[in-house]
């Protein structure tokens, strides 16, 4: 790259140079910063006294010391992340210390300076910036600076607030030209508001843009032959670039503040050997039943030889020779296209090995023939897990499979697709929960890479074995009632459960409990009344469902069961029966701190609670829960375990 750009005439030289130190400001509220830059520039560039800042707030006259520490040179180090991320910063603070008292000249004056705009790290430590933080969005500024000393005021900045807040100035009407191998490139210079311009480059419009020039250009006029001051009609150079390509560009301008504007306008250029001989245009290319037809223009040009067409495929790079014709031939057919996307163009040969290319045109000859339909070969069911195997398709563009799975043999339309992506092996392992017990069908097909989709699959089927044992069922109370207990317990929520076993144990045994019966779940069984045995007893239930999968133990709950005593008997009892419910009325016994239970019995069986934990005197009992004749027991319980019970049938 070559840089149209003379430093010791630098673009700055109005602002650098004079004698009156020049004062400039920028609000930056990007990334939720609410803060303004203050830079000033004269022409020795560091300055020997000490300086303060002032501000005067909404034109109120008033000016207010600003900064807590004086400012000058070396007051303020760069951290050691701004070393790391400038490893030029260290030279140039070491440049400046070497002055001493000296005073940097002529060209080294001019590097300093650049780099004071494009370093804040720089501009702090040489004491030329200082960023105001205790702004607030909706007031007007103007800042002073103050020599500390003779508190004599060396530069007043303009009003600033966020009304004049803009975007950095882009780089204006940027323009490029293109010659052999190389793109120069102009654009609008702006003094005043613009240091220099970044220059981006893309041989892709859609793709990241690359800076391309190593450091910041900046422009001056320069005395053409006549002795006047003008710019110069290119500022820089792009070189070492490959002709007939077509790159593109986009420019960013830097400030004084050394901040980056948004992107200019997109300009692009095409390098181009001016040597090159005549190429074919006006290509066109069109496709029909699977043939391509091509047709072209060329300028006439008695060093034309020949025409060659030149195709490649999407997926492979490499040029094909499709033919050589006469130089007078403008029009070529393809009868041998592959499927996909073409690319085609033609090479014009000339005379000492002379060569131009068409620009390339791009045809797409569809895909339309599905694949053939798959087979199912093997399907195999474990734990939560369904695996299929079937033969490979005989397609050389074959994409991969579709895999369907549904409940319906025959009923296609309530197919669900398994896979997001085709897959690309000939077997599948489909995961499904471990409780899953309906019956699944299987169906696959085959897909292209033209998205071609083949006949479904004959349907493989098949049931997931049954492994999952059934949740832990609770035994919640054991009621001893009269010669008997009645056990209770919460049903696990399994549809398919299929019996209980009870176990048995007395606390005094050392052994593990031992099946004490098996009770077939009928009816949804949460209670089943036992003889009781005296003494401390543990009982222990265990859930067993339709596939003899067996749950773990509940905990054990103990109960001890006394010497039979003889038991008060409660009085009193009234029945009132309508068609829907019958309510029971009884006279409560002289037992403490009870509560009451309903028991029923039909045709002489033991009895079973219908209701527990009744505190008052009487309930209330729907009809359709018990079948006539019935017997019924009410049973009271007391703190101290006495018992009182009365008995009623109803017919």
């Amino acid at each position: 790259m070559k840089y149209i750009v003379f430093l010791f005439l630098i673009s700055i030289s109005s602002i650098a140079f004079s004698q009156n130190i020049e004062m400039l400001t920028k609000w930056d509220t990007t990334e939720g910063n609410n803060i303004v830059y203050i830079k000033w520039f004269y022409s020795e560039i560091l300055f020997d006294e000490t300086l303060d800042i002032y501000r005067e707030d909404n034109n109120n006259g008033v000016w207010n010391k600003i900064n807590s520490h004086p400012v000058f040179k070396g007051a303020i180090v760069p951290s050691t992340l701004q070393f790391k991320n400038d490893p030029q910063l260290n030279n140039f603070i070491d440049a400046i210390q070497s002055l001493a008292d000296k005073k940097p000249e002529g060209v080294f004056k001019l590097l300093l300076l650049s780099k004071a705009i494009l370093s804040d790290a720089f501009a702090n430590y040489i004491g030329i910036q200082f960023i105001d933080t205790t702004i607030t969005i909706n007031s007007t500024y103007r800042y002073k600076l103050v020599t500390s000393k003779s508190n004599t005021t060396i530069a007043l900045s303009t009003k600033t607030n966020k009304d004049s807040l803009t975007k950095n100035n882009i780089a204006q009407n940027p323009h490029c030209k293109a010659a052999n191998k190389k793109v120069m490139i102009r654009w609008t210079p702006n003094e005043k508001k613009i240091f220099a311009v970044n220059i981006y480059r893309s041989n892709d419009s859609t793709k990241a843009f690359i800076r391309c020039n190593k450091t910041p250009v900046l422009v001056n006029k320069v005395k053409n032959s006549k002795g006047e001051m003008n710019y110069p009609e290119y500022f820089f150079t792009d070189d070492s670039l490959e002709n007939n390509t077509t790159y593109y560009y986009k420019l960013k301008a830097i400030d004084y503040f050394g901040k980056e504007s948004r992107f200019s306008d997109m300009i692009q250029a095409s390098p181009d050997d001016p040597t090159l001989p005549p190429a074919p245009f006006n290509v066109t290319a069109s496709q029909k039943s699977g043939k391509v037809y091509m047709s072209w223009a060329i300028d006439s040009n008695k060093t034309l030889e020949s025409l060659d067409i030149i195709n490649y495929h999407e997926r492979d790079s490499t040029r094909k020779y499709k033919a050589s014709l006469h130089s007078n031939k403008r029009n070529f057919i393809d009868s041998t296209a592959e499927v996909g996307l073409n690319y085609y163009y033609i090479e014009a040969k000339y005379t000492r090995n002379k060569k131009s290319k068409s620009p390339v045109i791009a045809v797409i000859i569809p895909d339309t023939k599905a694949p053939s339909k798959p087979h199912l070969i093997k399907i195999t069911a474990d734990s939560g897990i369904i695996h299929l195997m079937w033969n490979k398709a005989k397609e050389s563009d074959l994409e991969g499979y579709r895999l369907y799975r549904g409940s319906f043999n025959k009923d296609t339309s309530k197919l669900t697709l398994v896979n997001a992506d085709p897959i690309k092996d000939t077997l599948f392992s489909d995961y499904l929960p471990k409780q899953a017990r309906n019956r699944f069908y299987y169906r696959i097909a085959a897909i292209d890479t033209s998205w071609n989709i083949s006949e479904l699959s004959d349907a493989a089927t098949i049931r997931m074995p049954d492994v999952i044992a059934p949740p832990t069922p609770s035994i919640i109370n054991i009621i001893s009632i009269d010669s008997s207990i009645n056990i209770q317990w919460i049903q696990p929520p399994v549809d398919d459960l299929a019996s209980y076993n009870i176990y048995h144990k007395m606390s005094n045994d050392s052994h593990d409990a031992k099946i004490f019966l098996t009770i077939a779940n009928k009816e949804k069984t949460n209670n089943y009344t036992i003889p009781c045995i005296p003494g401390s007893n543990i009982y222990y239930i265990q859930a067993i469902d339709s596939a003899n999968n067996k749950s773990s133990l509940s905990e054990g709950f103990t109960i001890n069961i006394s010497e039979r005593k003889t038991n008060k008997t409660i009085e009193g009892i009234i029945i009132k029966q309508s068609n829907k419910k019958i309510c029971i009325e009884w006279k409560k016994p002289e037992i403490k701190d009870c509560n009451f239970q309903i028991l029923i019995s039909n045709d002489n069986k033991p009895f079973h609670v219908l209701a527990a934990s009744i505190k008052q005197n009487s309930a209330s009992i729907a009809a359709k829960e018990i079948r006539l004749p019935v017997e019924i027991k009410i049973l009271c319980i007391g703190k101290m375990n006495e018992k009182a019970i009365g008995l009623i049938e109803i017919k």
